[in-house]
């Protein structure tokens, strides 16, 4: 058939149907329980819904074992009270090369999207940026109201103006770029642990 013959056919096959309008986003629960199922099978961990007593003891535990620097978001650190090892991120926002060794590094997202278990985080909820890329491993603090079953209606529910930087982050960093092997973080963190907590 040759280039001719072939559009004709594309065009009246075309005229014969209406376009079928926006596709539908499929259903996802939004529940706790798929959200961290999904995280687990991106390689995050999901501790749970706690209230905030539990949550501190969760972080308190989780600075424990990160062995190293603990550096905490300036958004975080009202969640941190009370516990210790940690310490804040002052200038982390201008002066990102201050946090290249941190092992533990404590963040808090705006939102949770079941679907994909991924976390929101932006100038808002994260001004040092840097944080979330340059720690080992990630404690990531969201409020438990903020559960949405896709990322369409994630995206639907951002506010405008957009802030300077978003980043929807699902698991720790991974590639399967060389050779098809997984590695686990290979251009950022190496693990990532999501704390919901009752607000």
């Amino acid at each position: 058939m040759d280039e001719r013959a072939f559009i004709a056919r594309f065009r009246r096959a075309g005229a014969l149907r209406p376009h079928p309008g926006a596709y539908p986003p499929p259903h996802y629960e939004a529940t706790w329980e798929r959200f961290g199922r999904m995280l687990a099978a991106v390689g995050g961990t999901f501790v749970g819904r706690v209230d905030r007593a539990s949550m501190a003891a969760a972080a308190s535990e989780a600075i424990a074992r990160a062995g190293g620097r603990c550096v905490a978001s300036i958004t975080a650190a009202p969640l941190l009270e009370g516990v210790a090892g940690w310490s804040v991120a002052h200038d982390g926002g201008t002066r990102p090369h201050a946090l290249d060794d941190v092992q533990l590094g404590v963040l808090t997202a705006e939102a949770a999207v079941a679907e994909n278990a991924a976390v929101l985080l932006s100038a808002r909820s994260l001004p040092e940026r840097a944080l979330a890329f340059l720690a080992q491993h990630l404690l990531v603090l969201v409020p438990a109201n903020t559960l949405v079953p896709d990322l369409v209606t994630a995206q639907s529910r951002l506010s405008i103006p957009l802030p300077q930087h978003l980043t929807w982050m699902s698991g720790p960093s991974k590639t399967a770029d060389i050779e098809q092997t997984l590695v686990i973080g290979a251009h950022g963190s190496r693990s990532l642990m999501v704390i919901a907590y009752e607000d």
